[in-house]
């Protein structure tokens, strides 16, 4: 079992403020589940293809999502288009992304199967697309869950995440964490969409 050192509780309820006011550490055990190769924060374009990738490469995947379905703001956010797939005279991307955009257009009756640019997404046929090709490279998912806590070991490397969901808190561990949030960090209020660290919490890989 992990053990997680929860924040500072503050004694100010409802205005009530005690004659001597303190902080309290609360120490509480947790679930910890150390399984993993690679943890995948966020289960957006990016951050599917990421688990998808690994998990074709052998790699025991978990990929962590806030809310309630894949795909970001091509499914969930309503985003009605694809940016552009050509420059005009060719496709610029390719890979997985490729895959995606086209497995998306299958069915629709509006979208040609050679449309490259400005294709029209329909967000339940998309959200479809990632939960087969997610499910069926073996990345587990866990939807409605966030990471509350990053554990790190006297190096300032990570060492570990705190996941916060239904079940409460669980401990996760891995040789390799992917954060693809696109949230700012605040140390210096850059914009991070991915970062990569390896088991000894070095980082491999960084765009912003």
């Amino acid at each position: 079992m992990g053990l997680l050192s929860l924040g500072a509780v503050s004694t100010n309820i409802a205005n009530a403020q005690p004659k001597n006011e303190s902080e309290t550490k609360l120490k509480k055990k947790i679930g910890l589940d150390s399984g993993w190769d690679v943890i995948v924060i966020g289960g957006g374009p990016s951050g599917c293809t990421a688990a998808i990738s690994a998990a074709c490469e052998g790699a025991r995947t978990l990929l962590i999502e806030a809310n309630g379905r894949l795909g970001g703001l091509g499914t969930a956010g309503m985003v009605p288009t694809w940016s552009p797939f050509s420059d005009g005279e060719r496709v610029i991307y390719r890979g997985l992304a490729e895959k995606v955009f086209n497995a998306s257009k299958v069915g629709v009756s509006h979208v040609k199967m050679n449309d490259l640019n400005w294709v029209p997404i329909d967000p339940e046929r998309l959200t479809l697309v990632y939960d087969r090709m997610v499910t069926e490279t073996g990345v587990k998912v866990l939807f409605f869950s966030r990471i509350c806590q990053v554990e790190m070991d006297s190096n300032d490397r990570v060492d570990a995440v705190v996941v916060a969901n239904k079940n409460g808190l669980r401990q996760t561990e891995t040789f390799t964490h992917i954060s693809l949030d696109g949230k700012s960090r605040d140390d210096d209020k850059t914009s991070i969409h991915a970062i990569i660290s390896d088991a000894n919490g070095d980082m491999l890989f960084l765009y912003s």
